[in-house]
């Protein structure tokens, strides 16, 4: 290789290895993921509860996508609703600016305070008059006036700042998209946001989504000596020994290139995908439900706590309705055909998978479903 082209090669290598170090070591303002998230579709997501508010034609609800410093500017008369969703908030400190913000009359919902841990069950059904919500933590708070409450504290709460009020919630699955088919779940969130009467926004900027202005605003002065400004020197200085280091790499090759060696072949998946292939257009889609019913019905006895011996249904189903409170329907569905396992075309075959996973959802031990705390 010629000394020139050398020198580019060195200088691409280098200018990558910048751009992923910035990427990886420099710090995110909103670092809050998809959890929490009317954006977000998994679980722990509020992307199905933001929908339904979206329909309702006397509630409007809205994203902010901006520094919450941007609410101290906002005029006294412009009262607001701000509901923030994440995991590990603490109790909003009266020597904050948020604070003086609340005390103008504002009101602040967080989702997902620290609390204390008790002995409470990790899964309460709990009255409200919206509705029976479920709830799973066992953090409570002892010492407030409670929203939502059992007899270990209050797992919704409220206090006052000011003219504003401040709402808490020890949990930040409260109305989560695993609770699509709780309705008092959703209900209670929406008799929360809407009870104040004033406008109603969500804070995404929590998440990492910022408007189009905030995104301009942070990177106007794009040239270097603005970045260099920005930059900790501790960043820098790493940048810096990674010039040097491709330098020294690039005027001493360190030995002699390496062949890559293939990747092992995991017989086992591949055996997997090829019987899955041979059984699909062989259309024996009994031989896949006789041999999931049976795994599935191990597992639901022992999440259950009926141990591995076999159990009749009448006893998996009485525990059943004992431990989840759910209907025994679907998992009556379940267990005969587990009994007497049939052919089922792709579409059924799919329907049935999804049951599954439905059912294993409502476990009690579960290693699916809702994430604990």
């Amino acid at each position: 290789m010629r000394p020139s082209q050398r020198r580019i090669w060195i200088g691409l290598i280098a200018v990558i290895a910048l751009v992923i170090i910035t990427l990886v070591t420099a710090p995110s303002r909103g670092s809050g993921g998809q959890q929490g998230s009317t954006y977000g579709r998994s679980p722990a997501g509020y992307g199905a509860w933001y929908a339904t508010m979206q329909q309702r034609p006397e509630t409007r609800v809205r994203r902010w996508q901006k520094p919450v410093s941007r609410l101290l500017e906002s005029p006294p008369n412009d009262r607001l609703t701000l509901l923030q969703i994440g995991d590990g908030f603490n109790i909003l400190n009266p020597n904050e600016p948020l604070a003086e913000w609340v005390a103008k009359g504002n009101v602040l919902i967080r989702l997902g305070v620290r609390a204390p841990i008790t002995d409470a069950n990790f899964t309460r059904f709990l009255n409200h008059p919206v509705g029976i919500v479920m709830v799973e933590t066992r953090r409570r708070n002892v010492d407030s006036n409670g929203l939502l409450t059992d007899e270990y504290g209050a797992v919704v709460w409220q206090g006052a700042i000011g003219d504003g009020q401040v709402i808490y919630a020890s949990t930040p699955y409260l109305a989560a998209n695993a609770y699509q088919e709780r309705a008092g779940n959703f209900a209670l969130l929406t008799d929360i946001v809407t009870k104040p009467g004033l406008p109603i926004w969500v804070d995404e900027f929590l998440h990492g989504y910022k408007d189009p202005d905030v995104i301009q605003a942070e990177t106007e002065g794009g040239n270097l000596l603005a970045y260099l400004a920005r930059t900790p020197l501790s960043l820098l200085a790493l940048q810096a020994g990674i010039i040097l280091l491709l330098s020294f790499w690039g005027q001493r090759r360190m030995g002699s290139p390496i062949a890559v060696s293939s990747p092992v072949v995991d017989n086992s998946e591949a055996y997997i995908t090829a019987m899955a292939q041979v059984l699909r257009k062989a259309q024996c889609s009994e031989f896949v439900v006789d041999t999931i019913s049976k795994a599935e019905r191990q597992e639901i006895q022992k999440a259950l706590g009926l141990g591995v011996d076999p159990v009749s249904s009448e006893q998996i189903l009485t525990a059943w309705a004992e431990q989840t409170k759910q209907p025994a329907s679907e998992l009556s569905t379940l267990l005969k055909l587990a009994d007497k396992p049939r052919r089922l075309d792709e579409v059924k075959l799919q329907q049935w998978l999804q049951l599954v996973q439905k059912v294993r959802r409502w476990l009690p031990n579960s290693s699916t479903g809702v994430p604990r705390l």
